[in-house]
């Protein structure tokens, strides 16, 4: 029979990013918006859109 051993926690949980420079603010998202070249997606307001039309009025 086994015995039933404690399990820790994942080391995840003690990774800091408070000194990360490439993330944003917690809850806050990209600032502005950001432009995938390769597949014309847009980020716009913490979310990704596949919308030729919104690509053509960002990209200028």
């Amino acid at each position: 029979m086994k015995i039933p051993r404690k399990v820790e926690k994942h080391t995840r949980d003690k990774i800091y990013a408070e000194n990360d420079p490439y993330l944003s603010p917690k809850g806050k998202g990209l600032v502005g918006v950001a432009i995938c070249k390769d597949c014309t997606a847009v980020y716009h307001n913490k979310k990704w859109f596949l919308d030729p039309k919104l690509y053509e009025e960002k990209k200028h």
